[in-house]
């Protein structure tokens, strides 16, 4: 269900190599998402959190989760450091081969043997 109301629509314009950036976020406002860039972060966000439920619901024999990887020095977060003059270290960024370290945990770790009660579909 959450792919047909909210994943599906907002991928649609989200992708839609015909809209600019402004035409996109007025489409995202429009279907009741968000009207500023970072809104529609924060809504992508909670899309692969209910996604990764929806997922580990739909298919109990896998062990489906998502992660964040922190905050990683990227094209999205490296412009904040500049406006407020200092360096992306300074601000608590890590390094873009950081990023990967939860995931690959997620992948190839033990996860219901290091994990006191783990269960699939969550968000680490």
């Amino acid at each position: 269900e959450i792919e047909k109301t909210i994943i599906i629509p907002f991928l649609r314009i989200h992708e839609d190599p015909s809209l600019d950036s402004k035409q996109k976020l007025s489409a995202l406002a429009t279907a009741g998402f968000s009207e500023g860039g970072l809104g529609a972060y924060g809504m992508s966000k909670a899309c692969v959190n209910a996604y990764t439920l929806e997922l580990a619901n739909r298919f109990p024999t896998l062990l489906i989760n998502s992660c964040s990887p922190g905050f990683i020095e990227t094209d999205l977060t490296s412009p904040w450091a500049k406006k407020s003059g200092k360096k992306p270290e300074e601000m608590g960024m890590l390094p873009v081969e950081m990023g990967t370290v939860s995931a690959n945990y997620l992948m190839m770790g033990d996860l219901e043997g290091d994990i006191d009660g783990y269960e699939s579909g969550r968000f680490y």
